[in-house]
């Protein structure tokens, strides 16, 4: 196969899971920012970061526009300089998003982690709500008497939710940053031999008009 076509179908391809990413990513980071249960919460609130505006469409757009644009090669210098240029400010955004939502998986993950641990130790847990705040709290009793207690500050039922929401984001986030990095390999590794190929095609045309 010519690299040419090895070009135009990678590129294809990583459009196109781009794209479903970025719509995967829009739809989940949504659905966190609108949860009616979730928004509520403080600890929730804080960590949302707004990802569907500044990774999910504008990954999106990008995807789609190199799955328009891959398949004519007439376009190629269009093709290349957008994808150069494109890739290293969403290839930033996607790495910030692994960090961010990578770094709230890991708190809610360990707040529910501890919450595990105190029910094995015969604490009880469950929802509390208090000045208009609902925390999880776990208490342990003896002879029908609290002798301790611990606030965690994600109700008990939305710990999971959380998790997933987030572990989600960050997996979208770790796909759309290797996809990214892999355009931004093909344009660097593939382009050298299209620029090549064009200037012996301008060379050919050249020496036939010369010998006119």
């Amino acid at each position: 196969m010519e690299a040419k076509k090895v070009y135009q179908i990678s590129l294809v391809f990583c459009g196109l899971f781009l794209a479903l990413s970025g719509i995967a990513c829009l739809v989940v980071a949504t659905l966190l920012n609108h949860d009616s249960d979730l928004s509520v919460i403080h600890e929730s609130s804080s960590r949302t970061y707004a990802t569907q505006y500044w990774l999910g469409i504008p990954i999106i757009a990008f995807g789609g526009i190199m799955m328009i644009i891959s398949p004519s090669m007439h376009r190629r210098k269009i093709m290349a300089s957008l994808s150069l240029l494109s890739c290293i400010p969403l290839i930033t955004c996607a790495l910030a998003g692994s960090i961010l939502h990578g770094t709230a998986y890991t708190h809610f993950l360990s707040i529910r982690e501890h919450r595990l641990f105190l029910e094995e130790r015969s604490y009880l847990c469950a929802d509390n709500i208090q000045d208009d705040s609902t925390q999880c709290k776990c208490t342990k009793t003896e002879f029908n008497r609290e002798t301790s207690s611990e606030l965690l500050p994600v109700p008990c039922a939305q710990q999971r939710s959380l998790i997933g929401f987030h572990g989600a984001l960050l997996t979208f986030s770790a796909v759309t940053f290797s996809l990214l990095l892999g355009i931004l390999v093909i344009c660097v590794i593939l382009l050298p031999q299209f620029l090549k190929l064009q200037v012996n095609e301008s060379f050919v045309v050249l020496l036939v008009l010369l010998s006119v």
